[in-house]
């Protein structure tokens, strides 16, 4: 009798879990389909682009030097005050430790 009636409360567990399961399906079909509507709809879209020298406006003054020497010259100098694995750990460059 005991098993009987567990059957039956696991069949009406499982039964509702069921239902829950395609009711939540139908509401998040539903709320896809209106997002994808109302993102279709709404055109206006404002972005500013990057200017082109966005990269280099923030560097530091020996990086801006740099930067112009190996423009008007065409070779790459790079100006360091000690050693190159003491200067790109402090300016934090992944992956550099001080010996």
């Amino acid at each position: 009798m005991k098993k009987a009636y567990f059957l039956l409360f696991a069949g009406l567990f499982c039964n509702a879990a069921i239902a829950q399961n395609k009711a939540d399906s139908i509401t998040n079909d539903h709320i896809k389909k209106q997002s994808i509507y109302s993102i279709s709809a709404d055109r206006n879209f404002s972005f500013t682009p990057l200017p082109a020298n966005y990269a280099t406006q923030k560097l530091p003054f020996f990086c801006r030097q740099e930067n112009k020497l190996e423009k008007i010259t065409k070779i790459p100098f790079r100006l360091r005050v000690g050693d190159v694995s003491d200067c790109n750990y402090l300016e934090q460059k992944p992956g550099y430790k001080i010996r």
